[in-house]
């Protein structure tokens, strides 16, 4: 993350020493002189404090810039400190900028594996289905640069890809229990009833009880809840109303959203225990 820290005002002397360490070449850049950075950038020592010269230079010429706005080149001479050759944008524009004039990655960089058109191709396999490992045998890259470049996030404004963007709530379709009536027979099979909770004798997981039905491999108290009330509703997860985990007691079982859950002054106490107990929290048994 880049930090823009507000410059202070320079005084007359600040700017006859700035001056000095000007040159002004023929070719219509003012090349810093002074102190550079391990980047190539200029930099100017200001009340005890070093600062960009070129946003010096840029305030010298039109004052503060708004906050939190960087001050980039149009000529790509990074000392450079002509006012003419410097204007004021954002971290999003600055870094489709360094893109777009091959200032920063692209395929001319000495690691590069793939081109530009490659990149594209690979965005249309993934888009129409392919896997990320038979692209990536393909190209001769591995399957996470190909999720990578499948997304599109990182390329949109350089080679006109559309964003994948992530949905605002995940669709909860294909994690849908399906539960048939043997199968509910078998699941009410495993539960111990009390007169409190009915606990699962089954198999469990980090202390939750599982159940397998329909080839997929479900936590029991989703099931018991789907068995009793339907379908989970989109965006909601079940919460459990008493301490118990392993319980599946369908009167005990709600449907919230994530932060509700998280609210539950219950679920708030089990995660302080697990923090407490270095997370060693129970691992699968059967």
């Amino acid at each position: 993350m880049i930090v823009v820290v507000t410059t202070p005002p320079l005084s007359a002397s600040d700017e006859a020493r700035w001056n000095q360490k000007v040159l002004r070449s023929a070719s219509g850049c003012w090349l810093w002189i002074g102190a550079l950075t391990v980047d190539g950038y200029g930099m100017f020592s200001l009340k005890s404090r070093n600062y960009p010269a070129h946003r010096l230079a840029y305030i010298l010429r039109y004052g503060q810039p708004a906050s939190g706005m960087l001050v980039r080149h149009t000529c790509d001479v990074r000392n450079c400190v002509n006012a003419d050759h410097l204007v004021c944008g954002t971290t999003k524009s600055n870094a489709e900028d360094k893109v777009l004039r091959g200032r920063i990655g692209g395929e001319t960089h000495s690691q590069a594996k793939l081109t530009k058109e490659q990149i594209v191709e690979i965005f249309g396999l993934r888009k129409a289905g392919r896997t990320c490992i038979s692209i990536g045998n393909q190209f001769g890259v591995s399957r996470q640069l190909v999720s990578f470049i499948g997304t599109g996030r990182h390329h949109w404004f350089e080679l006109g890809l559309k964003p994948r963007l992530r949905p605002a709530v995940r669709s909860t379709a294909k994690y849908q229990i399906t539960v048939t009536k043997d199968e509910v027979e078998r699941f009410w099979r495993r539960v111990e009833k009390t007169e409190t909770c009915w606990c699962w004798s089954g198999c469990s997981q980090r202390g939750y009880g599982v159940f397998r039905c329909a080839g997929k491999t479900h936590k029991a108290h989703r099931v018991s809840y789907v068995i009793n009330n339907g379908p989970i509703p989109t965006g909601k997860v079940i919460s459990h109303t008493c301490a118990n985990r392993i319980c599946v007691r369908p009167k005990h079982l709600q449907a919230v959203t994530a932060v509700e859950n998280m609210a539950n002054p219950i679920t708030r106490r089990r995660l302080s225990e697990a923090w407490a107990a270095n997370h060693k929290i129970p691992q699968v048994t059967c």
